[in-house]
Order: C-alpha cells, then sequence, then structure tokens
C-alpha cells in the first residue's frame, strides 16, 4: 500500500456473516466492517496487510557478536 511496501490481502468472507467488504479510495486496500446493526456485538473494522519485502525470520539470522562475548 503506497510506499510502505506492504499489500493488502482480502479475506474470504461468506455474505451469510454480516460482514461488509469495502474497498479504500486511494489504494483499493480491502476492510472488513463489523456494523452493530449488522451482527451481536459493538461493531469494528479489519483490516489485513502483508510486507512485499523478504524477510528472514530473526531465529534464522546470523548472531550478532558483541565485544563481550568476544573476550
Amino acid at each position: 500500500v503506497g510506499d510502505m511496501g506492504m499489500e493488502s490481502v482480502p479475506v474470504p468472507v461468506d455474505p451469510g456473516w454480516g460482514i461488509v467488504e469495502s474497498r479504500s479510495h486511494q489504494h483499493a486496500a480491502f476492510g472488513y466492517r463489523f456494523y452493530p446493526h449488522l451482527l451481536q456485538g459493538e461493531g469494528f473494522f479489519l483490516a489485513v496487510f502483508r510486507s512485499r519485502r523478504p524477510s528472514t525470520p530473526a531465529h534464522l539470522q546470523p548472531a550478532r557478536l558483541t565485544e563481550a562475548v568476544m573476550a
């Protein structure tokens, strides 16, 4: 989305659930509206984003040695 290196991830939603899918005007990002008059509860908004940049999980990254460890 924009210059943040993210992409919007659509979430499969069953029409019977009462969740309203929306798209942003600027980036066409998916969003999901949980309106209180359509669902039980107070209502909220949900969007899912994924980084487009490759990343390495922390447990696979090489360890950094410090002076204290090397001494």
